[in-house]
Order: structure tokens, then sequence, then C-alpha cells
């Protein structure tokens, strides 16, 4: 592939693989319960693709795209020996870190009219109305994180060490059937909700002695999705002087970018469970501002 001067491409894949880290899961606080020490493992794999056009006869672009995923039997406090217990088992799964896919975007545009431009090149009063116009706009986008379902109860130990754990899934549903049951949506009692009405049939609380066999991160929350855009106006006064207007649109579209259900609503067992209770961001805000530039 040939690359001109003023554009570049730059891909980076990092992978990633940690095993066998000493986790050194033990409680030196004092206590009459059993001290403990284990081995966890953690598997992590990232790539990085990123795109880049300099800014080039009144026009720039950047964009990047990110994907992340980890895997691993442990996650916790490495000062708590409890911690590994409020997970559901040894094999790998899923932690909620990061969002699995971002990617960015934004770019500046001047207009190619007025003044020294492709149009209406010229002086007087066509370039004091069409000349000096640039857009811009920034753009993000996201998966959504990655969420647990839990019990609440102390199945396996007491509520303080196990109330984390997962609960059974007892429908026979498979894993794409279930995520086939999830997306914001609004429940007979008018409250946005993550789950579909009936999805709460597919689980149960696990068995005492045991941490239920759903496990942790399964599922992924409501993505993320905005859009800033600019528009701005500059009239030249002399040639170092110029007025600027600028009218700048966050969230332009006015996208509803819903949060995961908080902890408590991630309950099986809550009153509130899948309830949607925030958001994440604003909704549209525009701003206008007049400056003089000197």
């Amino acid at each position: 592939m040939k690359v001109s001067a003023q554009t570049q491409i730059a891909i980076l894949i990092t992978v990633v693989l940690l095993s066998a880290i000493n986790l050194n899961a033990q409680n030196t606080a004092q206590t009459t319960e059993p001290q403990s020490k284990f081995v966890g493992e953690i598997s992590a794999l990232a790539q990085n693709a990123k795109v880049r056009r300099r800014f080039r006869q009144g026009f720039s672009l950047q964009a990047n795209y990110t994907f992340g995923k980890e895997l691993s039997d442990f996650t916790g406090s490495t000062t708590s020996n409890s911690s590994f217990i409020s997970q559901r088992d040894p094999d790998y799964e899923f932690i909620a870190q990061n969002p699995y896919h971002v990617f960015k975007a934004n770019f500046l545009y001047q207009l190619p009219f007025g003044k020294g431009k492709e149009f209406f090149n010229r002086g007087g009063i066509s370039n004091v109305l069409l000349g000096g116009f640039q857009i811009g706009a920034i753009v993000r986008a996201e998966s959504g994180d990655i969420l647990t379902i839990t019990s609440g109860l102390g199945t396996l130990n007491r509520a303080g060490r196990s109330a984390g754990n997962a609960v059974d899934v007892v429908s026979g549903a498979s894993l794409s059937d279930l995520r086939g049951q999830i997306g914001a949506r609004t429940d007979a009692n008018a409250r946005i909700v993550f789950f579909d009405a009936d999805f709460a049939n597919n689980f149960a609380n696990p068995q005492p002695g045991t941490l239920g066999n759903l496990g942790r991160g399964r599922f992924e929350g409501p993505g993320f999705f905005t859009t800033d855009f600019s528009v701005i106006k500059r009239i030249p006064i002399t040639e170092r002087q110029n007025i600027e207007f600028r009218a700048e649109f966050f969230n332009v579209f006015n996208n509803v970018n819903f949060s995961n259900p908080s902890a408590v609503n991630l309950n099986f067992n809550s009153s509130n469970f899948g309830v949607i209770d925030n958001i994440r961001g604003n909704p549209r805000i525009v701003q206008f501002a007049l400056w003089y530039n000197f």
C-alpha cells in the first residue's frame, strides 16, 4: 500500500500474555481466620489501529480504534485473603475492565470559499459573507462495560465473602440466547431497565456451598456514542486581527447513553433488578462565543 507524506497510517498490535502471576493475596491483618496465599493467571489481548491525515488543503483527520480483552481467574484486592472467595471459580472469565471496543475520530475542514480559496477567491463583501468558515467534529463510540449478575447470598461462605457470586442458569438457554434478551427498554412500571421482562426466569439462586454457574462478566452493558460539532467563522479586520464567532454543539445528536445498572440493581434478588438509574455524559449542550484575535 502506498501512503503519501501527508497521510500517516499506523497500526500497532500488542498481545500481552501474563501467566502464573503471583498475586500474593495474603491478609497481613490480625485475624483468627486462616491466612491464604495463591497464584492467579491473567491473559490480556490488546490491539490498536490509528489513521492520521496531516492538515493539507484545509483538511485534517485523525481516527483510532482500540480493542482490549482480559481473562483471569482472579479479581479483587490483593490485600485481602477473602477477595478471591468472592469470585465464582478458578476458570478463566472476563474481567470488568475497560470496554472491548473504543473508536475515536476527529476532523477539521476549512470551507473552500473566500479570499485565497478555490471558490469566490476575492475580497469584499463576498469574502466577509462566505469566507473564513471552518467546521469540525469529534466522534466517540464504545461498546458497553462488562456487567455481572449476582445473587447477593453468602452460599459459599458468609455474605461478606461470597455475596458477589453469580447465579445459576436453570432455563437451559444458551449464552447467546441470554444476550438476546438484554438492551435498554421501558418496563410496565415506566422504568428504564436493561433486561427483558422474562429475563429473570432464566436464573435461580446458587445452592449452598456453590457459587453459581453463570460466571462473571458474561454480558455487556449499554454502549456509548456521542458527537461534538463546531462551526467557526472568522472575519478579518487587518492582516493580524480578526473577529471569530464560534458555535459549538456537544452531543449534537442528543444521544442518551445509559450507564450499567448499579451493583445493587444487578442483584438477582433485588426488587429493582435490571433498573438503570443513571446515564453517562450529558444531553445536548449548545454554546456560542465571540472572540477578538490579535
